[in-house]
């Protein structure tokens, strides 16, 4: 009886490492991705898999909140309207983001 649960239980831990694999893998792919697009400034691709990356996990890099802040100025820039308020707010939301997974390393206005 003790071997099985041993098993079943190692079985466990093992099916749930692969699974943290995979999701990581798929994270730094994504962010190599848009990381490229955003440092030769081409902000209107790397918006599709920031945002992508910045929903799935955002705390995986301070890079999300970073280059966000460049794609989204970006988009601020080159849009008007309603569409341009959208990216406004989500700016203001980015940088609370910011300083809720990253605090440490987030400078707080005075």
């Amino acid at each position: 009886m003790k071997t099985k649960i041993t098993l079943l239980l190692m079985l466990f831990i093992g099916f749930n490492n692969a699974l943290a694999q995979d999701t990581n893998e798929e994270d730094l792919a994504t962010l190599s991705i848009f990381d490229q697009y955003a440092k030769s400034k081409n902000y209107e691709a790397a918006y599709s898999p920031w945002m992508e990356l910045r929903q799935r996990n955002p705390k995986f890099s301070r890079a999300i909140y970073t280059h966000g802040e460049k794609i989204l100025n970006y988009k601020i820039k080159n849009s008007s309207g309603s569409e341009k308020v959208t990216f406004i707010n989500d700016l203001i939301k980015l940088g609370e983001e910011r300083g809720k997974y990253f605090a440490s390393k987030t400078p707080k206005g005075q």
